[in-house]
């Protein structure tokens, strides 16, 4: 059913009840152009109420003295909620000592009207938190598991609530590898000391390796250091999902959705034009010249790039194919054809796969410029 666009609750609460009500609400947004109003009716209540404006009204709290009191409040909302947008989720206290989950806390009041309240984390997040066996760096793990026990401490209104919220973050962690978890209660990240670099990084020859361990990492950042060995080492990450699964549908083919793409029809090998992460060749046919080029984009963004540089030299003369239809074909309308010879998400192996396929084709549009800075990909 489609709300109404304007949500009125002109009877909030019955008579007395309102300063004496105790309940938690989870409302709905309400789908409206108005905003919603919360509305007392001064001809049939006597007690004051505050107007409320917003789109949605989230996590409300009130007290009161009995379970009927606050069931009749809520009553009196359904009422005027035929639509039921608004969604309720009571917790009663079952005794004196029994608290009442409220975001990340547990609230208790007692007899004497002291507030009592300690952490609680929610069901519905189960016991999954930052594994002590992931990649992530020991200072940012260590970190997460005392940032835990920060929350606990400053969510518990006394020493013994303290404790019992401790216990709560051990269960997690323990679940989740960390052997000593009480460790990081009063961790402190290790301070980095810099030695001066005998070489800028402009000097410094590129290496990538794959990341194993934190521990390997810096023994070989800390040998390369100590022996000045003008190498820039950057580490990359292991195989991931997506690189050991393979496609569950593998012979389906995508359909462009654009009636009118001018790309779909050239490509000769029967790809999809929104594939990202492409080297591409493409052939003239009108010489039959070939240029070979790589994208991160979508093969169609980057192929209508060079359908437009052809289709108007003049406008961009400083690329490839402006530069190759000015010369051997002006005056006529371009007449090309593409294909996908690769696809890879990793530019620098996108990279070399470029400059292998450039140096396997050796393609005559291909500017010089381009095929010199592709060089340092390969090793000869």
């Amino acid at each position: 059913t489609r709300p109404p666009s304007e949500c009125r609750l002109r009877e909030y609460a019955c008579s007395g009840a309102l300063q004496s009500t105790h309940f938690r609400g989870s409302v709905h947004p309400f789908a409206s152009n108005n905003p919603s109003i919360v509305k007392y009716d001064s001809s049939t209540r006597s007690s004051p109420i505050k107007l409320f404006f917003g789109i949605y009204i989230d996590d409300l709290g009130s007290l009161s003295g009995t379970k009927e009191e606050a069931c009749a409040v809520l009553d009196r909302i359904s009422e005027i909620d035929p639509d039921k947008l608004i969604k309720w989720e009571i917790d009663y206290p079952e005794s004196d000592n029994h608290f009442i989950p409220f975001l990340s806390t547990q609230i208790k009041i007692d007899e004497y009207g002291t507030l009592h309240y300690r952490y609680y984390r929610k069901p519905q997040k189960k016991m999954i938190t930052l594994h002590s066996l992931s990649h992530h760096p020991e200072r940012t793990k260590s970190q997460t598991a005392k940032n835990y026990y920060h929350t606990a401490k400053i969510c518990s209104s006394s020493d013994t609530y303290v404790e019992e919220s401790y216990l709560t973050i051990d269960k997690l962690l323990l679940a989740n590898g960390y052997t000593e978890p009480r460790k990081y209660i009063n961790y402190r990240a290790p301070k980095h000391t810099y030695s001066p670099k005998q070489h800028s990084d402009g000097e410094r020859v590129p290496l990538s390796l794959p990341y194993l361990t934190e521990p390997i990492s810096n023994n070989i950042v800390r040998y390369i250091d100590s022996h000045d060995i003008p190498i820039r080492v950057t580490f990359t990450p292991g195989r991931k999902l997506r690189d050991i699964f393979c496609c569950s549908r593998p012979y389906d083919r995508k359909t462009c959705f654009n009636k009118r793409c001018q790309i779909c029809p050239r490509l000769t090998d029967g790809s999809d034009c929104s594939t990202v992460g492409v080297v591409y060749k493409i052939v003239c046919k009108l010489c039959n010249q070939v240029y070979i080029g790589e994208t991160s984009r979508s093969l169609h963004e980057r192929l209508m790039e060079h359908h437009r540089y052809a289709s108007n030299p003049a406008n961009y003369p400083d690329e490839a194919l402006s530069i190759h239809y000015s010369r051997l074909h002006t005056g006529l309308p371009p007449d090309l054809s593409f294909s996908s010879l690769d696809c890879v998400r990793n530019t620098t192996l996108r990279k070399i796969k470029e400059a292998f396929y450039i140096t396997n084709y050796k393609p005559e549009m291909n500017l010089k410029e381009e095929c010199t800075a592709l060089e340092r990909y390969l090793v000869k």
